[in-house]
C-alpha cells in the first residue's frame, strides 16, 4: 500500500524558502512574445535570491484571451 501523498505548504512572498530558508521574492516577468500554442503566462513568481530557484504559482497562473 502506498503512503498518503501529503501536498506541500502553499509558499507565499517573504515566507523561507524550501531549500535554504531565505526569504523569498515576489518579481514580475518580463512579458515576452506569446509562442504559437501557448495558453497561459505567469502574472507574477516567487524568487530565492540565495539558490536562485523559481517558485511558479498555480494562483498566478492567467490565460491568453
Amino acid at each position: 500500500m502506498k503512503p498518503a501523498v501529503v501536498a506541500p505548504e502553499r509558499i507565499r512572498a517573504g515566507q523561507p524558502c524550501r531549500k535554504c530558508a531565505t526569504p523569498v521574492v515576489q518579481k514580475t516577468p518580463r512579458h515576452h512574445q506569446r509562442k504559437p500554442g501557448q495558453c497561459y503566462y505567469y502574472e507574477y513568481y516567487l524568487y530565492c535570491p540565495n539558490y536562485r530557484t523559481l517558485y511558479m504559482l498555480d494562483e498566478a497562473k492567467r490565460p491568453y484571451s
